[in-house]
């Protein structure tokens, strides 16, 4: 094998959008750099390996599309989590007569504990347990008339917890997180279990979503997690008026619910490809 040809395997150490940018021009270095010295050109080859792999494993390092995406269904992921669990609570509060009922008590106990997984960082539990409870969900007996809206709640969950299951986050783990369950609790108590008054486990968007607007350029996997529970949100509202229900947000926010996850995705993906010309390998 050639000099070369040794460099350009050594150069797989970066990642794909360095090697595209820079690779023609670090291999010319290499080579002119270590002229005719064995022992020079190997360290040089040692060198281009592991700065390569210092590359990848930086923590500036600029994501994949696919990276940032996945991140942004955990985030949905966790979205999604903390209002059915703040339901759940509401509901018990309100319901004294539920804690009676095991299967009530079970269900709270399975959520509350896969939110509190995600909370500290351990989105492979959170997902697989939330699934779980999803399967349990669908499965148990219910009335026809509420199956439809049913599936349609769940149908988006399901997949942001496959994502987290098979892609999850890169993060460090802190128990300490486990501390936002207490506000999450409190609002699910204020909110209720039924009734209009239940649609306040969502009042935290109102924050979200402009902190998410304000990010979008730099960071945008709180946009996309935002606009995918938005999108689960109207998937649920479309599924009730099909059955002959109002819609209680109305057609156009309903419509622009539905939007906003394509554009966000579309613009997170230009955004990432304009950063690097290809996604690390």
């Amino acid at each position: 094998m050639t000099r070369e040809r040794l460099a350009r395997v050594a150069l797989l150490a970066y990642p794909r959008g360095v090697r595209a940018a820079k690779g023609e021009e670090m291999i010319g270095t290499l080579l002119d750099a270590s002229g005719q010295s064995k022992a020079r050109y190997g360290r040089e080859l040692a060198a281009l390996v592991g700065n390569g792999l210092r590359a990848r494993g930086a923590p500036g390092a600029q994501p994949s599309t696919a990276r940032v995406i996945a991140d942004g269904c955990c985030y949905a992921g966790i979205a999604m989590l903390a209002p059915i669990t703040a339901s759940l609570v509401g509901f018990t509060v309100e319901f004294h007569q539920a804690l009676a009922d095991s299967t009530a008590v079970w269900h709270l106990l399975l959520l509350g504990g896969c939110l509190s997984a995600a909370l500290i960082g351990y989105d492979r539990i959170a997902a697989a347990g939330a699934l779980a409870w999803i399967a349990i969900v669908i499965t148990a007996p219910h009335r026809g008339s509420t199956v439809g809206p049913l599936v349609a709640l769940e149908a988006l969950p399901v997949v942001c917890f496959a994502v987290m299951l098979i892609m999850p986050r890169y993060q460090s783990r802190r128990v300490r997180r486990v501390a936002w369950l207490i506000p999450i609790a409190a609002l699910g108590t204020v909110a209720g279990g039924v009734g209009p008054s239940s649609y306040l486990v969502l009042a935290p968007l109102a924050i979200a979503v402009p902190v998410a607007l304000a990010r979008v350029a730099r960071d945008p996997r709180l946009a996309i997690g935002c606009s995918l529970l938005g999108f689960e949100i109207a998937m649920f509202e479309t599924a009730e008026a099909l059955q002959g229900r109002p819609l209680p947000i109305g057609l156009p926010l309903t419509i622009l619910l539905f939007s906003a996850t394509p554009l966000v995705i579309a613009f997170t993906a230009r955004r990432t490809r304009a950063q690097h010309p290809g996604d690390a390998a």
